[in-house]
């Protein structure tokens, strides 16, 4: 179901992300002789229509074998508008646990102009700060001049603090 990523937990068991809002769980790794099974259905929250959004990223906390929290990177719809959302989910049971559904805590949504170059990605980097990807939020060539404007989200990469809180939010933007 158009896959879009291959990630792995902090026990190193690989996870298969698919843009129509599915999680997919290897727990004996990939092969050819590899069962997989549905470890978290988003699909009714997941906005895949558009033919560049979905759910499209998932990045593991580097203490998840200990705290459980992991992010999510989807598209919704929310009255008709198109959205980007990066959240925190929580697996309560671990190792073999599934994400608890009302452990989502939102951090960020950006609405998206245009169906096209919604893409996204997550990752946690050697500093231990969580990494955002957005597209540029659509249409050929880029006609707002996202990627070129200081002043959105889309067309950027960020790098936010999820182990400290600034003001209201549930992060910390580092000053560097």
């Amino acid at each position: 179901e158009n896959p879009v990523q291959i990630a792995t937990d902090t026990f190193d068991r690989p996870y298969i992300i698919s843009k129509k809002g599915r999680v997919y769980a290897a727990p004996n790794g990939i092969s050819e002789a590899s069962t997989v099974e549905l470890w978290l259905d988003w699909a009714h929250k997941v906005d895949s229509r558009p033919n560049e959004a979905g759910l499209l990223a998932i990045a593991f906390e580097p203490r998840f074998s200990l705290n459980g929290q992991f992010y999510v990177h989807y598209n919704r719809r929310l009255n008709g508008q198109l959205q980007s959302v990066i959240s925190r989910l929580t697996v309560r049971d671990l190792p073999d646990g599934r994400p608890d559904p009302d452990s989502e805590e939102i951090l960020m949504v950006v609405d998206q102009p245009y169906g096209n170059h919604n893409g996204g990605q997550l990752a946690f980097g050697m500093d231990g700060y969580l990494y955002i990807a957005f597209g540029d939020g659509g249409s050929a060539g880029d006609p707002l001049g996202h990627s070129q404007n200081l002043s959105t989200l889309l067309g950027a990469i960020l790098r936010i603090d999820i182990n400290s809180q600034e003001g209201e939010l549930s992060y910390r933007i580092p000053e560097s």
